[in-house]
């Protein structure tokens, strides 16, 4: 599960991944999950709103929009395909990891030790 934390909202997307046999270094990975939650004050719900649409629920104050079905959508167009692509990591120690995706994509991850929980 990975979360971007903004002023404004929330964004969560989450998936399962798999090592690739041959790469021990790679993993291919595919999201099922996305969900973006907008924070009060900037957008509350309403107590009187009725609205039983399912991708819309609220937590914590905010309203959750949940896109997971987009992932569902792509796999559809995809022959049933739901790999999402892999990513490989070059470099890693204790406090940052470098890897990069199937597209091109460099990554630079830097680790929070507060935010590691035993």
């Amino acid at each position: 599960r990975n979360f971007v934390d903004q002023d404004w909202f929330t964004v969560c997307v989450q998936g399962p991944y798999e090592v690739v046999p041959n790469v021990p270094n790679r993993v291919v990975v595919s999201f099922d999950k996305c969900e973006i939650t907008w924070k009060p004050p900037f957008l509350t719900p309403n107590a009187d709103d009725d609205d039983d649409d399912d991708n819309k629920k609220t937590t914590n104050g905010g309203i959750v929009l949940d896109l997971s079905v987009l992932f569902d959508l792509r796999a559809f167009f995809n022959q049933g395909n739901k790999a999402g692509g892999w990513l490989e990591t070059t470099f890693i120690d204790q406090d940052l990891r470098i890897g990069r995706g199937n597209r091109g994509s460099l990554f630079i991850l830097t680790r929070d030790q507060t935010a590691v929980i035993p």
